[in-house]
């Protein structure tokens, strides 16, 4: 079995072939010749998906605030020199990363049975957003240390969005001139806000009335658009005080 973790070839960034004539010669094909794909050729694809871009930390593909909330797994039946499985690509790294090798069936999540007894309405968690002292520092220590990716920066908060491929967490600045003091777990509830994902826009309208009847709820702002879309979330603060984001991920 080769290593958890797969460095891809370096992704072309020029080419002699334009995007004009690609568009105009596109086309949909099912025929395939029987040979495997090669890694330069999904070096390529998934750099085109959500690799870095040259500016800094922003992908090839646009997200709106820079949150990047998308991530692209790459499912491998026949490609050289990678065994047949499910991988996580980590665009910080130009790199894939296994969650499963060699299967012979490949698993998906619609294929794992939920509990008849499972009754929860959420799908996990989005993101994990934290207040932090120092925006740079903090930043600076889940990518330097700890080899996470920066995703996302916002300079209007400020905050940033770090991610080491499994978890995503944003970190906002506090205002010092507001007297920001150090989180006392024993005195001070909560985080900045805790998002937790929902299946689709009917789920979270639906979700989002049982939230507004249920006692004790402050509610801040009902579903809307993250930004230009297609995203959408709301804010609520539950009974016990925790800021609290329902969101819904637009596809």
């Amino acid at each position: 079995m080769q290593t958890s973790t797969i460095n891809l070839p370096t992704p072309l960034t020029d080419s002699s072939y334009s995007l004009e004539k690609a568009l105009t010669r596109r086309r949909t094909r099912r025929d395939y010749n029987g040979m495997p794909l090669s890694l330069d050729a999904v070096s390529q694809l998934l750099w085109a998906g959500q690799g870095n871009c040259e500016s800094g930390p922003c992908r090839n593909a646009p997200s709106a605030g820079g949150v990047y909330p998308a991530e692209l797994l790459l499912v491998v039946n026949d490609v050289t020199g990678i065994d047949a499985g499910i991988y996580r690509y980590q665009f910080g790294s130009h790199s894939c990363m296994a969650h499963f090798h060699n299967c012979p069936v490949l698993p998906t999540t619609a294929s794992i049975p939920r509990p008849a007894t499972m009754a929860s309405l959420t799908s996990g968690l989005n993101h994990l957003g934290l207040s932090v002292s120092s925006l740079d520092d903090t930043t600076e220590f889940f990518v330097d240390c700890l080899g996470w990716s920066e995703s996302g920066r916002d300079p209007s908060y400020p905050r940033t969005a770090v991610s080491d491929g499994y978890v995503r967490l944003t970190l906002w600045q506090v205002n010092h001139d507001l007297d920001a003091v150090p989180f006392d777990r024993r005195k001070n509830v909560g985080l900045h806000h805790v998002a937790l994902q929902v299946n689709s826009l009917d789920e979270l309208n639906a979700l989002s009335q049982k939230v507004q009847d249920y006692p004790g709820v402050t509610i801040e702002f009902l579903p809307e658009p993250v930004g230009d879309g297609p995203r959408v979330h709301m804010m609520f603060t539950e009974p016990g005080g925790i800021r609290l984001e329902l969101i819904w991920a637009g596809k």
